[in-house]
């Protein structure tokens, strides 16, 4: 009997504790769109051959500054891409005090990562440098995403894919591993749920994740941004390291980088700042309710779990 009651006690607490901090995580993603979307809309716009250093906002189109590099997945060529793929997982709600719960087939990350190198954000006064390896925000109108199996019938330049890029992570160890999932640049909502289904419904999961359970589908999507797209770009202007001592050009004296003052570093293939600044604020308020929503739920279970 005492068994059962602390199985129960783990259980009345567990959930909250998997909920509130991801509505949190996701109250917190919310917020910060919000604030980027005010930050950008406060700033003002510069052309490139106005721009002295510090925090700077410019519009205007991507030139490569030394060629470009395939796209992550698709054909043709980019200046910049971000790739990230996910695995079908499922994870275990519960659903009332009797202990029942129910299975929800979910999306988890198990890969991303990026791949550009320093491109030219060009308008009709000049062209500034723009170093995108610390990007804080890649804001996109669309995406393009691909599903397909795990199993024999991969295509074979999906799993070139997968193995040039390491997604099962066969290189690293399953600390580095879960080290880079939380590291602030890379931990998404994606993939926390992607822990929660291990926690929730542990065999399960480890099952699918091997390809033991049933064929695996994954999905893959890419953003990027191609050569002569029309682009926004938000970060800091900051001398270059090499340039020259009689560099009189804003191309060969600064280099567009992270804004330390407000951690933020934002492109967008909007074009714009207004349109940059709507697509964040269509975003934020999902967010802010989505994490508002999950937050009262855990409180609600902890709440009745414990009565």
């Amino acid at each position: 009997m005492a068994d059962f009651v602390v199985v129960l006690l783990v259980e009345s607490i567990m959930w909250p504790l998997l909920l509130v901090p991801l509505g949190l995580y996701i109250g917190y993603v919310g917020l910060r769109k919000y604030q980027t979307s005010q930050l950008i809309a406060n700033t003002p716009t510069q052309k490139a051959r106005s721009v002295a250093g510090g925090r700077a906002e410019l519009e205007g189109k991507a030139v490569p500054a030394n060629g470009t590099v395939p796209k992550p997945l698709s054909d043709g060529d980019c200046v910049y891409g971000q790739y990230e793929v996910q695995e079908r997982r499922i994870i275990r709600i519960p659903t009332g005090k009797n202990r029942k719960s129910m299975r929800i087939p979910v999306w988890v990350t198990v890969g991303r990562g990026d791949i550009g190198q320093p491109f030219y954000i060009e308008d009709d006064t000049g062209r500034v440098p723009v170093d995108p390896s610390d990007l804080d925000l890649l804001v996109e109108n669309g995406t393009g995403t691909r599903t397909a199996r795990t199993d024999e019938r991969t295509p074979p330049d999906v799993q070139q894919f997968e193995e040039h890029h390491d997604i099962d992570g066969d290189n690293k160890g399953f600390i580095e591993r879960t080290k880079d999932d939380f590291h602030p640049t890379n931990i998404s909502v994606r993939t926390l749920l992607k822990y929660w289904a291990y926690v929730s419904s542990p065999f399960l999961n480890l099952f699918m994740s091997l390809g033991l359970f049933s064929r695996q589908r994954r999905r893959y999507v890419e953003r990027y941004i191609e050569p002569g797209e029309e682009i926004y770009v938000f970060g800091n202007a900051r001398e270059q390291e090499n340039k020259a001592a009689d560099a009189i050009e804003t191309e060969d004296r600064l280099l567009i980088t992270k804004d330390e003052m407000t951690n933020r570093f934002v492109v967008s293939d909007s074009g714009t700042e207004d349109t940059t600044v709507q697509t964040l604020r269509r975003q934020a308020p999902v967010w802010l309710a989505s994490g508002g929503i999950l937050n009262v739920f855990g409180v609600y279970l902890l709440v009745t779990g414990l009565l």
